[in-house]
């Protein structure tokens, strides 16, 4: 994430909260998730095939633990986040995980 923070909201940030989403818990997911839509929105972006199958496995599996609408809510949620907010949420998340890469 160190490098995400350098780089700033570009496509790095996008891929790496995408794959961050596939690594911790489902209510961080789904937030994450929301902030990538966001994200891609403000910059006309799309995730490719790869990254999108990532995101779409990430989603399935929070929606299947936190149900529907806790879902929907959560990723409303990630889409209010600044870039900024998402990226110290996943670092958090990760850490809580114990990744050493952080």
């Amino acid at each position: 994430m160190t490098i995400v923070r350098t780089l700033g909201p570009a496509r790095v940030t996008q891929e790496a909260l995408t794959v961050t989403a596939a690594v911790v818990a489902p209510a961080v997911a789904a937030g994450l998730l929301g902030a990538v839509s966001t994200l891609l929105a403000a910059q006309s972006g799309q995730l490719d095939a790869a990254e999108q199958q990532v995101a779409d496995v990430a989603a399935a599996r929070a929606r299947a633990v936190l149900g529907a609408e806790v879902y929907a809510a959560t990723f409303a949620a990630g889409q209010a986040l600044s870039w900024e907010a998402a990226v110290a949420q996943a670092q958090a998340a990760l850490d809580a995980e114990g990744d050493p890469a952080g």
